[in-house]
């Protein structure tokens, strides 16, 4: 082959090449390097985040960008998230945008913006009553249902000389300090216990102590509150500051 023709072909195949990766991209090809910064930041998660069941990461954009540390969107999924006061969020959800990261020294250097979704189902309360009872009360099969309209019924019985009476404490439920939830107390309605009393103060003080996001390892601001069938949601902004703070 002459000089001049090889010439030819490697200056053909350089202009060949952004379209030999455009074809790769189409065929998936690339789809390894979001999977492999999906695994690195999964791997990061328990210590940044907290002890979880499970966690998934999704990232999105072009995997060319990745590789340079300029990731689009991540979307960040926890399954029963461990509070530092051992209450559990049934799902987390993170939505980060502009991810920066620093590939050389393996850090996080940068995020636009963060939301999130927290799911507490009505069992994991359930489950953070049982066996706690006010001083001087006994307190029995209480149990926590979600009404439609940001509503929370809370219902059990208080045992009197061995006989259980049943009681019911009910009521809106609102965003307080922008970290945590707690029953509106100007517009509760109590049955089956004193108003005013230590049964019903327990119950107040329990619920609003479970339903606290400040025990999160980054700051959050509650601007969404949604009840259904079984469970509550909380959503709103995260701080993009404590979650870099969080990952160092």
């Amino acid at each position: 082959m002459e000089r001049d023709d090889r010439v030819r072909m490697s200056f053909c195949a350089v202009r060949a090449m952004p379209a030999a990766f455009a074809l790769l991209a189409l065929a998936g090809c690339t789809r390894p390097i979001n999977r492999a910064a999906e695994r690195r930041i999964r791997d990061l998660l328990p210590q940044a985040l907290g002890p979880a069941n499970s966690y998934q990461v999704h990232v999105s954009g072009s995997p060319f960008r990745t590789a340079s540390g300029r990731l689009h969107d991540v979307t960040i999924d926890g399954q029963d998230v461990q509070l530092g006061h051992g209450m559990l969020l049934d799902e987390l959800d993170l939505h980060l945008q502009g991810v920066d990261v620093d590939t050389l020294h393996k850090r996080l250097k940068g995020i636009r913006s963060a939301s999130f979704a927290a799911t507490v189902g009505a069992t994991t309360l359930d489950e953070y009553f049982a066996g706690e009872n006010p001083q001087g009360a006994d307190l029995r099969n209480v149990a926590v249902h979600f009404a439609p309209g940001n509503h929370v019924v809370i219902s059990g019985d208080r045992m009197v000389l061995g006989v259980g009476v049943p009681f019911t404490v009910s009521g809106p439920v609102r965003p307080e300090g922008g970290r945590r939830l707690e029953l509106d107390a100007t517009a509760l309605r109590v049955a089956g216990i004193p108003l005013g009393g230590v049964v019903l103060g327990f119950v107040k003080d329990h619920f609003d102590s479970a339903v606290d996001l400040s025990q999160l390892p980054f700051g959050v601001r509650i601007t969404g509150v949604a009840t259904s069938a079984g469970k509550l949601t909380l959503s709103g902004a995260a701080s993009t500051a404590a979650i870099l703070a969080a990952a160092h």
